[in-house]
């Protein structure tokens, strides 16, 4: 599996959309009309239409003939696009009914005909094409429907990110630059040509309240810890591959925390080391996307207080690496809101209770198309979530819901990749392939490509392979 970072391929498949939903054919009936004209004496010998013009009789101008579409669609002859009954056929040009690709101008005949619908799309009058027709609460496009839609991922909003909880693009007069492998000292003023070189002075452009977008590369290991909150909304993404972030061995210093702010993090590695990978508290909204959370030695890799969390091609794993002995998991939240999808927890530590994802009570949410699958003979208990909806995935025990399967073995290291970027993909020929093969099943809205670029099925229904990765 070859790591595709190039951000502008998945833009192509948001932007352009990567399914077609099937056109539905017209079933109207055909009633062919016919003119009649007054003949007189003179029949036959006046003009082609019948009328002998000498006549001073009063005569009839024959009505427009129209001609039936032998497929039993209606007549496609008019004087108006009123007169166009077809939904294939809409426009009146030159007295034929059509669709815009047949007219002179086709953006201004589909405008005329519908305000809402100004573009030509082939033989369809639509509303955008792309996302320059969109804007405000539907920026990005749809091209499967022709139409504006709230965003549901950064690559939607081009020059800056997607505030997914909202739907809307963040500005991108806001946006700030940071190469964390630049030399010489923090000279640069957070523009993409002159970066800063860590992110504690991006965040300080951003006053609480504010709103911004951080692009960030350089790679790593960066052991600079992430603190936001003051009801900011920051979108960090990661640039030419992912970014390795992890604090230095600090008590109590999550590599990243939020509290009272909305945080997104796409392609990025993060390590808690000796505390929380992540910690959200109260009125947090944390966004991931494409990210490794991992090697939580002493505590759970992401907890949630009053919070909510979108994880979507993640992987979470390792927590409670030193400290096997405690009940530490790779999620645990209170209070909180899950909106699982495509995401592995694996190789977790914890005893004593389940260590993949533990909930409380007030806790709910949904999990799909993953896989939860912990170290420990058969049967072992995962998931301690009663308010976690699960479909279409597979966990040590079978859980509840559509779709979902039991893993009947024993966690292996053979079995995944803990090499590169590619953390918790599968290995080649791993035992776990066969058992899990094909229990996803991808819907609209579904990520387009998986954690390394390798493209999902994008036909919604389709059996798709659970998980961050496609092996």
């Amino acid at each position: 599996m070859k790591r595709n970072w190039q951000r502008s391929a998945f833009i192509a498949c948001v932007a352009t959309g990567c399914y077609s939903q099937p056109a539905e054919d017209g079933d109207g009936s055909t009633t062919a009309a016919t003119g009649s004209a007054s003949t007189g004496p003179g029949a036959g010998t006046g003009d082609a239409s019948g009328i002998d013009p000498s006549s001073d009789a009063e005569t009839t101008i024959p009505a427009p003939t129209t001609t039936a579409d032998p497929t039993g669609d209606p007549p496609t002859g008019c004087q108006s696009s009123a007169d166009c009954d077809n939904p294939s056929l809409p426009l009146c040009i030159d007295g034929t009914c059509g669709n815009c690709g047949d007219a002179e101008d086709p953006d201004s005949a589909c405008e005329e005909l519908d305000t809402s619908a100004p573009i030509c799309n082939g033989a369809d009058c639509v509303q955008c094409t792309d996302a320059t027709h969109c804007g405000g609460m539907t920026p990005a496009c749809e091209r499967s429907t022709g139409t504006c839609v709230s965003c549901q991922y950064h690559e939607q909003c081009p020059g800056s990110a997607c505030d997914i909880f909202d739907g809307e693009c963040l500005p991108t007069d806001q946006v700030w630059w940071v190469a964390l492998s630049c030399p010489g000292g923090n000279a640069g003023i957070g523009s993409e040509q002159s970066p800063f070189c860590d992110i504690a002075e991006a965040l300080a452009q951003i006053p609480p309240g504010g709103i911004g977008t951080v692009f960030v590369s350089g790679g790593g290991p960066n052991d600079e810890a992430i603190d936001v909150g003051g009801g900011r909304t920051i979108a960090f993404l990661g640039v030419d591959g992912p970014v390795f972030f992890w604090p230095s061995l600090v008590p109590d210093v999550p590599a990243v925390r939020v509290g009272d702010a909305t945080v997104y993090l796409q392609e990025f590695h993060l390590e808690g080391r000796d505390s929380y990978a992540i910690e959200g508290v109260t009125g947090s909204r944390i966004g991931l996307d494409r990210c490794v959370i991992h090697q939580s030695s002493n505590a759970d890799n992401v907890r949630l207080t009053n919070s909510q969390l979108i994880a979507r091609n993640t992987a979470i794993g390792n927590a409670g690496l030193t400290q096997s002995m405690m009940p530490f998991a790779a999620i645990a939240a209170n209070g909180s809101t899950l909106d699982l999808t495509y995401v592995t927890v694996m190789d977790n530590h914890g005893v004593g209770a389940p260590d993949g994802i533990v909930c409380d009570a007030a806790t709910t949410g949904a999990m799909r198309n993953s896989i939860v699958f912990e170290d420990g003979p058969p049967p072992v208990d995962s998931i301690d979530c009663t308010g976690l909806s699960i479909t279409h995935s597979a966990t040590n025990q079978l859980e509840p819901g559509e779709g979902n399967v039991a893993i009947p073995i024993q966690f292996d290291y053979d079995m995944i990749d803990v090499t590169g970027d590619n953390y918790y993909g599968l290995s080649a020929g791993s035992a776990l392939i066969p058992i899990v093969q094909g229990v996803a099943q991808w819907e609209a809205g579904d990520p387009v490509v998986d954690f390394d670029g390798d493209p999902r099925p994008l036909v919604p229904g389709t059996p798709d392979f659970p998980g961050a990765d496609i092996p």
